[in-house]
């Protein structure tokens, strides 16, 4: 039975291997975009070894670090966002986009303009009903009655 150590070297070649067996259209397919990162699952599978062995064994993880840092000036792999920018605006706070904020204000200036001709419109007919309660007044104190 081999031992720990010899585990891990077999895992380490295995994963030499891999990499150079894999071109940059390949590595494009595995990328993880909600991660900014190769799928480790995949990459663990297509190599024979448990996908733990990515994260504990120091030698792969220095590779695979190395792959997608080598990966990123390639443009195959997105740029990392630093957690320092995403974290300066706390967990709960969404920053709106530009072109939200755009629709948001073409919305709220059609929304001021029809407040302004709905109020126009309300002015207009509480003039006529002043009007036509004067005239029902006038008309009640004349004793003639519409029917």
């Amino acid at each position: 039975m081999a031992s720990g150590q010899q585990i891990a070297k077999g895992n380490v070649q295995k994963f030499r291997n891999w990499v150079a067996s894999k071109s940059d259209n390949d590595f494009r397919d595995l990328v993880n975009s909600k991660w900014q990162q190769l799928h480790r699952d995949r990459i663990a599978k297509e190599c024979g070894f448990a996908k733990t062995a990515l994260r504990q064994n120091p030698q792969i993880k220095s590779l695979l670090l190395e792959l997608e840092d080598d990966l990123r000036t390639k443009g195959i792999l997105p740029e990392l966002v630093s957690k320092s920018k995403t974290k300066k605006f706390g967990p709960d706070e969404y920053l709106q986009s530009r072109t939200n904020k755009e629709e948001d204000s073409k919305r709220i200036s059609k929304l001021e303009d029809e407040n302004l001709m709905l109020k126009a419109r309300i002015k207009t007919l509480e003039d006529k009903l002043m009007k036509f309660t004067e005239l029902s007044d006038i008309m009640t104190e004349l004793g003639v009655l519409p029917k």
